[in-house]
């Protein structure tokens, strides 16, 4: 449930003077015929230095209380992180989540969310609304299965194993104050899918003018 990093626009993050100019010059593509996904590692180097300089953290505290799946999302960033990389069913218990990490993505999605509010706002203000699609296969070593082991399937040990991190949620406070130092959702109800449950959205479609529709199993309308 967490937003994609990759979809944040360095220039807002430069007129709100979290980066500089020169920090846009270098992230400039230099291969206009290519996706140079090799560079992704310095797009994350640029926001992990957009978070050191943002200082409203109580707007992120505020935005992780009302999203506990998007704080679990970046507990379990920050685990895997510790953990050197390991799938969910090896992380070590006995190592703690790597607390700047955590900070890191924290700042992040609180960006991706304003962001993503704004172009919204900005659709909608036009009589515009936007469709997509929701992802209905989720990864074993997810922050889906991480943060919600009792939603899945899981055999014994895995069961376990991210039961035993879940309990540990606790521990996100202790991060909060770290953090210092450095859905637009109507009739929400739960559904069944094959006896698990799943929260969709459900919206009235009628007379919505609508742009790049996408027909999908699920629909998400906002």
């Amino acid at each position: 449930f967490a937003g994609n990093p990759w979809f944040i626009d360095l220039e807002i993050l430069e007129k709100k003077g979290l980066l500089d100019k020169k920090d846009l010059e270098n992230a400039r593509q230099k291969n206009k015929w290519l996706c140079e996904f090799e560079r992704l590692d310095e797009r994350l180097e640029l926001l992990a230095k957009a978070g050191r300089n943002f200082k409203e953290t109580d707007k992120i505290h505020d935005f992780l209380s009302k999203n506990p799946d998007i704080e679990a999302f970046c507990r379990f960033m920050a685990l895997k992180s510790a953990n050197n990389g390991a799938e969910l069913w090896n992380f070590d218990p006995e190592i703690k989540m790597d607390k700047d990490v955590f900070c890191q993505h924290a700042f992040i999605q609180y960006e991706f969310d304003v962001q993503w509010q704004d172009l919204k706002k900005y659709a909608n203000d036009k009589g515009i609304m936007i469709i997509g699609d929701l992802p209905i296969y989720v990864d074993t070593d997810s922050a889906d299965v991480f943060g919600s082991p009792e939603n899945f399937q899981l055999d014994e040990r895995l069961r376990r194993r991210a039961g035993h991190f879940h309990i540990r949620a606790g521990e996100v406070e202790h991060i909060r104050r770290r953090i210092d130092g450095a859905k637009d959702a109507v009739g929400i109800q739960e559904a069944s899918l094959e006896g698990r449950a799943q929260t969709v959205t459900e919206y009235d479609l009628e007379d919505i003018p609508l742009v790049n529709v996408v027909l999908c199993f699920f629909y998400h309308v906002t």
